[in-house]
């Protein structure tokens, strides 16, 4: 398999995450289709990845798109080919192998607002609000504005919930807005905008160092760590929240 190289692998990875929405069975004669690289060769693969088991399940597909973004050979290939959901799951992948603490689809309600945020990550008490977007076309400098705006409100909530948990005191946590998407533009306004292939070398700096805005500073009685998110006003969960009746959803 050595001589197999990270395009190809790429490109046979994304073919697997487009046959697994068809069908559970990995079909090697369709994934050969769909990437354009010879049967024997995804069979080749397959048994690698596969540990020899022909299947593999969402957390593998994770492990093997994590580790292809890295190397960066075919990188585009492998994300063009996720679902949003399996988007998400990638972005949180990342974070951890950099050390970060993550939680999927972060719910927060202060009185009769709420909204929900893709990702929340931690690092020493630090806080990182990430919205992902799994852009497949240009983005415009109104579409980053209107992301922003958007991203914004649900962040502050985010902040208020903080204060609602922690309550306020000498303890400083930085809250850091990020957008990730494919194809965008790095940018530092208000919102940390970061492409994908890039997310590792941004956050490998403290926030600290980086400008405010984005960082936003507040003042709490103690750190949050991923327990708070699990407790009102928060919720962390896997599964989509259901729309509650009688409350206002922050809009996109």
């Amino acid at each position: 398999m050595a001589s197999v190289g990270p395009l190809v692998r790429a490109r046979v990875l994304g073919a697997v995450i487009r046959a697994l929405r068809e069908s559970p069975e990995l079909d090697p004669s369709r994934i050969s289709e769909l990437s354009g690289v010879a049967r024997e060769v995804v069979r080749e693969l397959l048994e690698v990845w596969s540990g020899g088991t022909g299947r593999l399940d969402q957390t593998r597909v994770i492990e093997l798109a994590a580790e292809a973004l890295e190397r960066s050979g075919g990188s585009v290939e492998v994300l063009r080919a996720l679902g949003w959901s399996l988007f998400e799951d990638l972005i949180g992948a990342l974070l951890e192998r950099m050390g970060l603490e993550t939680l999927r689809d972060v719910r927060v309600k202060v009185g009769r607002r709420w909204c929900q945020i893709d990702v929340v990550a931690l690092r020493g008490g630090d806080v990182y609000a990430l919205e992902c977007k799994h852009w497949m076309r240009s983005v415009t400098s109104s579409l980053m504005a209107s992301i922003a705006s958007s991203h914004l409100r649900r962040v502050e909530l985010l902040e208020e919930g903080l204060r609602s948990s922690l309550g306020e005191g000498d303890v400083t946590v930085r809250v850091v807005p990020v957008a990730v998407a494919l194809y965008v533009p790095p940018s530092t306004g208000e919102v940390l905008f970061v492409p994908v292939r890039a997310l590792a070398s941004f956050l490998s700096e403290h926030p600290a160092a980086l400008p405010s805005p984005p960082v936003r500073r507040l003042k709490l009685g103690r750190r949050p760590d991923a327990s708070t998110f699990t407790r009102p006003p928060f919720r962390a969960s896997r599964e989509a929240t259901r729309l509650d009746a009688g409350l206002t959803r922050l809009e996109d």
